[in-house]
């Protein structure tokens, strides 16, 4: 995209956590909105499965296999005057419709599978999602990406507003998924959060490619290893 990022090249494997690290302005940040379809690239090309691809919208995204979880949650992540169900169901209505038609018993079948699943604490799965706390949204919010059927998701800053006891339910969910074949593209909270869930690192710098690192179970990079490239 001309003027914030350039020559960005890389491969996303099946199952593999991509981590994207680098200072506000590397053009991480926007890098994530060309990719999920929230905005326009000036030139290049976008591939999925052998196919490439020019998405106008997230919807776009979404039906080629690609969803992001967004940063901002409570604005862009989720409507908070919907129901918790409705939340979770909101991504997957083409899938689960029939002829256009909505079972309602179907939406409160699948909320509830998910509210069990990943453990959202909440009263009742038809009270609006805005009453729930940080880390409970956020569930609502994996849930909503998960039934989806998504291969790829971008997750920006998913842990961002939420305690400590969320934060490592949510760690468990994204490597859970992974093993399932699901593909990340991680911007995390902070740099220790990207080191500690990527497979692979790759640093941004002024909207170039700075350095990548693997990131191995056992052989862990240095934060200070990846703040050199930053910077």
């Amino acid at each position: 995209k001309f003027g914030v990022f350039n020559n960005i090249s890389f491969e996303l494997r099946k199952g593999e956590i991509l981590g994207f690290a680098g200072v506000e302005g590397s053009g991480k940040e926007i890098l994530c909105d060309v990719l999920c379809g929230d905005d326009d690239f000036t030139s290049g090309e976008i591939s999925l499965f052998g196919k490439n691809k020019v998405f106008k919208a997230p919807n776009d995204a979404l039906k080629s296999g690609l969803l992001c979880v967004p940063k901002e949650r409570r604005d862009d992540g989720m409507i908070g005057m919907l129901s918790i169900s409705d939340n979770i169901c909101i991504s997957s209505l083409d899938r689960i419709s029939k002829f256009g038609v909505l079972s309602s018993k179907k939406i409160f079948d699948i909320a509830m599978y998910w509210v069990k699943t990943i453990a959202i604490k909440c009263f009742n799965i038809k009270d609006r999602v805005s009453q729930l706390s940080g880390g409970n949204a956020q569930k609502v919010i994996f849930a909503r990406a998960l039934e989806s059927q998504a291969p790829i998701l971008i997750l920006n800053h998913p842990t961002r507003g939420v305690d400590i006891g969320a934060k490592e339910e949510i760690y468990r969910i994204i490597r859970d998924i992974t093993n399932k074949g699901i593909s990340i593209i991680l911007l995390g909270d902070t740099l220790d959060e990207c080191i500690g869930l990527s497979n692979r690192i790759i640093v941004l710098k002024d909207g170039i490619i700075n350095g990548e690192f693997l990131c191995h179970k056992d052989n862990k990079p240095s934060q200070l290893d990846i703040v050199k490239k930053m910077m």
